[in-house]
């Protein structure tokens, strides 16, 4: 048994004698083991009994060690040390004859430090005598019940075994629309066409490939090709007009009719369609073989977008033809 608080750390000029109770001095004599479980540290002027604290190891929260704290000197330097007193006792009375590395209690009480209690054991024996006394939870023995599905669970406020498995996908299933998400979320779909729009907001929301190719009545491969000319920046996805103010910012000015209109993505044809005459003759108007009319230049500039000014219709519009 400890001493009591009054006593613990009165400074006694010689070790108390107990009928019956060995005593042995470790740890280069700064510490003396009683086999009974009481500890006394020498000082300079006697010894005192310091306080055993209690030391619940990670998942035995029914068995308590104790531990005692001792100043010792290393490499010229003093500080406090802690010892298991369970484990001073063992090796001061206890023969270890086949170096097991762990100190076993026999009956369980990881405060009861009574060498009669105490005995040698390896971690795979020191387990199996927890398992036998139930000192460790198991399924079968376990009170607890699961915070979700009220199944055994190993302890209290978890989940059991199969709930624990559930969470672990569903969380592998958060994170990876999370992660989607991030991926398309600084993509300007205002800027694309339907398709692509339809396809980069349905991923933003977590659909898959194969829910979006079910839906659109195509396969995931087609969908995957459609979502990858989308984070290229195929100019191919963005609207006729986004094409037109990225070709404007691309070119210098004045520009040529040819160069005009080719930043708006239309075709000869429907630009001699716009205009009223044939391809031949729009086809002349860029290559500067016949002058445009100043009508027809303004509506061409109207068409493009771009300001009549800003085009270079080689001198015909200025003279008034």
């Amino acid at each position: 048994m400890t001493a009591t608080t009054r006593d613990r750390f009165k400074v006694l000029e010689n070790l108390p004698k107990i009928e019956g109770v060995r005593f042995k001095h470790l740890e280069d004599k700064k510490v003396v083991v009683y086999e009974n479980g009481r500890i006394f540290r020498v000082l300079e002027n006697g010894y005192d009994e310091p306080n055993q604290h209690r030391l619940v190891p990670r998942g035995r929260r029914n068995v308590r060690y104790r531990i005692v704290t001792v100043n010792v000197t290393e490499n010229g330097k003093r500080k406090q040390k802690r010892y298991y007193v369970h484990r001073l006792v063992g090796e001061a009375f206890i023969p270890n004859p086949e170096s097991k590395p762990q100190i076993n209690h026999i009956d369980g009480n990881g405060e009861n430090n009574h060498v009669s209690n105490l005995e040698w054991v390896t971690a795979k024996e020191n387990t199996a005598h927890a398992f036998k006394l139930g000192l460790i939870n198991t399924l079968e023995n376990t009170q607890h019940k699961c915070i979700k599905c009220k199944g055994t669970a190993m302890n209290s406020g978890s989940l059991c075994a199969e709930c624990k498995s559930e969470m672990r996908v569903l969380k592998g299933r958060l994170l990876s629309k999370q992660n989607q998400r991030n991926k398309f979320r600084d993509i300007d779909t205002t800027t694309l066409k339907p398709r692509y729009r339809n396809i980069i907001k349905s991923r933003f929301r977590g659909d898959t490939l194969q829910e979006i190719g079910d839906r659109m009545g195509v396969t995931r491969e087609y969908i995957r090709q459609l979502e990858e000319r989308v984070m290229d920046k195929d100019p191919i996805v963005y609207t006729q007009q986004v094409r037109v103010e990225k070709a404007r910012k691309a070119v210098s000015y004045p520009i040529t009719i040819n160069e005009a209109r080719k930043t708006s993505g239309s075709t000869q044809e429907e630009f001699a369609s716009e205009l009223g005459v044939s391809i031949p003759t729009f086809s002349n108007y860029e290559k500067y073989k016949t002058i445009m009319t100043v009508d027809k230049a303004m509506k061409f500039s109207e068409l493009v977008g771009i300001p009549f000014e800003k085009i270079d219709f080689i001198g015909g519009v200025l003279n008034g033809v």
